[in-house]
This record gives structure tokens, sequence and C-alpha cells, in this order.
């Protein structure tokens, strides 16, 4: 992987983690920035579960990434689909329903963002790996 893949895991951890914190410590007013109203204890568990857990797990996955070279492809593959399908349904929804605030448009592009980091550096990976296949089955030298 290249140097800045800590950083993409890092930076994608912490905003997770964030996410997660906001979701669990206060659901309601992080609910509402979103025009979501959690009226109900079901549509509080919900929310908590999938912006809350998902988000936790999901920033759990990108700090092992981090520490275990063995996981970081699997951890940056996991983020750019994780951004491929929040701006799938950020699209469609903008074209069945409308545009949504600001707020939304802020998390397109960041996800927009991440998503092409995201490809790029697993553009590097499969690069490096074929440039290390090459070197391994290049013919010895004087051969």
């Amino acid at each position: 992987m290249t140097k800045t893949t800590p950083l993409f895991l890092g930076v994608n951890a912490f905003l997770f983690a964030g996410f997660a914190a906001a979701s669990f410590a206060m659901p309601t007013q992080f609910a509402s920035m979103l025009d979501i109203n959690l009226t109900s204890p079901t549509a509080l568990a919900d929310f908590r579960a999938v912006y809350g857990g998902l988000s936790l797990a999901i920033a759990g996955f990108c700090f092992i990434g981090i520490r275990q070279p063995r996981v970081t492809l699997s951890a940056v593959w996991l983020l750019t689909l994780v951004m491929t399908g929040l701006i799938l349904g950020r699209v469609v929804s903008s074209v069945v329903s409308g545009p949504g605030n600001f707020l939304i448009v802020a998390q397109l592009g960041l996800e927009a963002f991440a998503c092409v980091w995201g490809a790029l550096l697993i553009r590097a990976s499969r690069a490096a790996q074929g440039a290390q296949l090459s070197s391994n089955t290049a013919a010895p030298a004087g051969a």
C-alpha cells in the first residue's frame, strides 16, 4: 500500500467514530440535523444500530487495517464500497425525492472524494502486486 493509506484509513476511522459517538450520545439531536424524527424506542434503536453500531464497526475495521498490514487492503476495499453505496443512495434519493440539505450535499462530496481516493489506493496496490509478480517470474540474470 502507499504512504497515504494509513491517512485514508485514519481519517475515515475518525469520521465514522464521530458519527457513532454522536449517534449513541445524542441520537435525537444528531438525527434532527438530517431531518430525521426519532419518535419511538424502535426508531431510536434502529438509528443507534445503523448510524452508531455500524459506523463504529467500520471505524474499528479501519483501525485494524492501520495496525495489521494483512488487513489493510480489505479495509480500503470496505471503505471504497461503503462510500460507493452511500453515494448511490444519495444520488437515487436526489433523483426520486429531490436534493437534500447542505449537510447531505457536503457528505456526498466527502464520500465522492473518499471513493476516488480509495479506488486510487486499490489501483496502486494492484500495480505494486503486478510489479512484484513480474520481478518474481523474471528470468535470472545470465540465463
